[in-house]
């Protein structure tokens, strides 16, 4: 009864898996008398460890069960929300990574107290309660470095530029009413926005209007990495999408080509690495009730676009769509990365990567669903 109150006491002092305790007590742990603690200190340094693999061959391998988390710093933004993923960025120059973060307004909050700012669309040239922004949040504590309001809600955000060639991490955001900005990473200066317009007829009926973005090697041979968005916009009468290349220089939108068959993309372009070299985009399509399909497009075919043949699909899907990127990663040991997408009628997808095969596919169990 006494080691039953023992055992608990410790457990409760110094908690751990059952499945490390067990690993304790194993025949070739230092605890069980057959194996010296030493052999159990490895070193990085390229000591001999010839005595460890002898020792150690029989340990049972068992996997984590048990994370524990230590909170650092937490931080309430009130009257925000957001949809973006976070960013590192070192942007106070102190060794260590800060997050940028998009972010949206509240629908319903009451600015009767002014707390929020206005901002001028540039796109609608319409003043008025900013919709979103970019906010840097210091790594070690949590405070605001800067704070950047924009005329829309920020979804979509990537922070792997260089803009203004000053060696520091410069950000690109995007997300409603067409938006597209670059700021930057040490101040969150404006370094420039895009002015796009309507690629429908009647902009004020417009019901969605989203960018999404990611950035790509230098395509225009000026120095600065580029920017490959995803622009789609809907109304009541109409709905299409376009790709579009822009400068990550300056802003300009270097070339516009529509999206596969005029399907909605919400999803960042991809970029796949043959095993030769040769870059190709990878483009998933498709909304819940509307038509999608995963393509690929080289990236010659890109600035020389001619038509929807340049497109190659790698499936299509009457029903429905992919709205969430693909997992890229080498399936089948051939050192080209594979793909693996989940369709939005919760089916499992995986392709061979360099001739665009299926490898295999998973349907989730209806009770599974979410």
């Amino acid at each position: 009864m006494r080691l039953i109150v023992l055992a608990a006491l410790l457990l409760t002092a110094f908690p751990a898996p059952l499945q490390k305790i067990k690993v304790w007590f194993h025949k070739e742990s230092p605890f069980g008398g057959s194996a010296k603690f030493g052999s159990f200190l490895y070193s990085d340094g390229g000591g001999d460890n010839s005595n460890n693999n002898n020792n150690t061959s029989g340990l049972e391998m068992v996997p984590c069960t048990q994370i524990t988390v230590q909170k650092v710093w937490s931080r309430v933004i009130a009257r925000v929300n957001s949809e973006s993923p976070l960013r590192k960025v070192d942007v106070n120059g102190d060794g260590v990574m800060d997050l940028v973060v998009g972010y949206g307004i509240d629908e319903m909050i009451d600015d009767a107290r002014g707390y929020i700012p206005r901002c001028t669309s540039l796109k609608t040239g319409l003043t008025d309660m900013c919709g979103g922004g970019l906010m840097a949040l210091n790594g070690n504590n949590g405070e605001t470095l800067w704070q950047r309001w924009t005329s829309f809600t920020i979804f979509s955000l990537k922070c792997t530029i260089d803009i203004n060639s000053d060696g520091q991490s410069d950000c690109v955001a995007a997300g409603r009413g067409g938006l597209i900005l670059a700021v930057d990473g040490r101040n969150g200066n404006i370094l420039w926005e895009l002015k796009d317009y309507s690629d429908l007829e009647s902009y004020a009926e417009t019901s969605i209007d989203l960018y999404t973005i990611n950035v790509v090697r230098d395509l225009n041979n000026d120095g600065i990495a580029d920017v490959l968005a995803v622009h789609v916009e809907e109304t009541q009468r109409a709905h299409g999408g376009h790709i579009k290349l822009i400068s990550g220089a300056t802003g300009i939108i270097l070339k516009s080509i529509p999206t596969p068959y005029r399907e909605e993309m919400f999803v960042p372009i991809q970029q796949l690495m043959g095993k030769d070299g040769a870059e190709q985009f990878l483009m998933v399509s498709g909304g819940q009730n509307s038509p999608g399909g995963i393509y690929t497009l080289k990236q010659e075919n890109l600035m020389k676009f001619v038509g929807e043949k340049d497109f190659e699909p790698v499936m299509r899907i009457d029903s429905s769509g992919f709205m969430v990127p693909a997992v890229l990663t080498d399936l089948n040991g051939d050192s080209v990365e594979d793909i693996v997408i989940s369709s939005f009628n919760s089916t499992i997808y995986a392709f061979d990567g360099m001739n665009k095969s299926q490898l295999w596919s998973y349907a989730i169990p209806g009770k599974l669903r979410s």
